[in-house]
């Protein structure tokens, strides 16, 4: 049996809690009240335990008290799952890796690593200005012996123009649940489109003004709106500054109740599958 460490800290309640959700708002309040939470973060968690939890390996999430020596030691290798880390606002956060990974002597598994830019024209831009620190994070993960496994094609694109070519796409993990037999089908060219859109609002707002039956699904930005405890409703002063972050549009699609917010991958799983949508995008 492997034994096999998980880079992520985790705490009851918190994003990477993936044994318990945040039904109950008497939770909820638990949990805002100890910081961010991203569901998001959750889904993907979610999706890397379903094909790592399956009885054949011994695995631990990581603790502060952890050391390099301790590590090396006790484990096989290491998983770091990794959403957008390859970006602009993400180089402390490379840097703090390249850190702490030097000193690792087992394999580290970066997955669904992925890159993010305002448009994939602006791969020169990006490669220009995270290129060098990029460059020394992907070589002290492969220094361990350890691989990418990257998020789209777009990544892979940034990892090409960097000199690094032997990384493959494998997706988003939220997905890795589904089985390995899953598959998406196609719509029909006659059927009318049906979309249900996930991601940040003021990228998906005309497109959801374009379907105005659409819905979206939500991570974390109307997370107070939608988990208020029990007894409570959304104040003026609350409704003002979900205006001031989201713009009118977002809190009109509050208003007419076009806004889901689902703590788990099943949940948001079975929400689709039962609703009328036809057409995911996010």
């Amino acid at each position: 049996m492997r034994q096999v460490l998980i880079w992520k800290m985790r705490s009851p309640g918190s994003e990477y809690d993936i044994d318990r959700g945040i039904d109950c708002r008497d939770q909820y309040v638990k949990t805002i009240q100890n910081g961010n939470f991203n569901i998001g973060n959750r889904l993907w968690l979610q999706g890397l335990m379903s094909v790592i939890d399956t009885g054949e390996n011994q695995y631990v999430y990581r603790t502060p008290e952890m050391t390099a020596d301790e590590i090396n030691d006790q484990f096989d290798f290491i998983i770091l799952p990794e959403a957008n880390l390859l970006s602009e606002r993400y180089q402390g956060s490379m840097k703090e890796y390249i850190a702490a990974f030097s000193r690792i002597k087992i394999p580290v598994y970066i997955i669904a690593c992925g890159a993010e830019a305002p448009s994939f024209e602006a791969l020169d831009d990006l490669v220009k200005n995270i290129g060098d620190v990029s460059s020394r994070f992907i070589e002290t993960i492969y220094n361990t012996g350890g691989e990418f496994a990257l998020r789209g094609e777009f990544t892979k694109a940034l990892f090409d123009r960097l000199g690094f070519s032997g990384a493959v796409v494998t997706g988003c993990t939220s997905l890795y649940q589904m089985g390995r037999a899953f598959h998406v089908p196609g719509i029909d060219q006659n059927e009318d489109i049906r979309p249900i859109f996930n991601g940040r609002i003021s990228i998906v707002q005309a497109l959801m003004k374009a379907w105005p039956q659409s819905e979206h699904m939500d991570q974390e930005a109307f997370l107070h709106a939608l988990y208020m405890p029990k007894g409570n409703k959304l104040k003026y002063k609350d409704l003002l500054a979900l205006y001031r972050r989201h713009g009118l549009y977002a809190t009109e699609l509050l208003r007419d109740d076009r806004i889901r917010l689902v703590p788990d991958m099943y949940n948001w799983h079975t929400y689709m599958a039962h609703s009328n949508a036809n057409y995911s995008f996010g």
